[in-house]
């Protein structure tokens, strides 16, 4: 493989990744109060509830949405490439649906999706 197609693949799959960062933790940022409540659904049922403070889950569940953010912008505009790939790795590590992730991350690295995709971006924007 010839070093430009190496260079544009890794782009995209950082675009493609940092995309699902960034709805992942604008979705949270949006809703806080919704996170805090799925977060304490799960203290509920690790049996924890009790014993962590409401101020704890919201600072936590804000602090999670900005690293996913961060992240997923960082990934996706090349900045703090090591440290937003070890982030990232770090966040899908610690992820219960790893398995929805990687289906999605093969549905939209398919080349038909992609073809799609280029077909969307070239009507709106023209060709270069």
């Amino acid at each position: 493989m010839s070093p430009a197609v190496t260079k544009s693949a890794v782009w995209a799959a950082r675009l493609a990744v940092g995309a699902v960062f960034i709805l992942s933790g604008w979705s949270k940022c949006v809703d806080p109060w919704g996170f805090v409540y799925k977060i304490e659904d799960y203290l509920a049922v690790w049996g924890i509830l009790a014993a962590v403070p409401r101020e704890f889950t919201l600072v936590g569940s804000v602090a999670l949405s900005m690293l996913e953010l961060c992240t997923g912008l960082s990934l996706a505009l090349g900045c703090l490439r090591r440290t937003a790939a070890i982030a990232a790795c770090a966040i899908m590590a610690a992820s219960h649906k790893q398995e929805e992730g990687w289906k999605f991350l093969q549905w939209w690295l398919s080349s038909q999706v992609q073809i799609d995709f280029g077909n969307i971006l070239q009507t709106t924007y023209g060709t270069l």
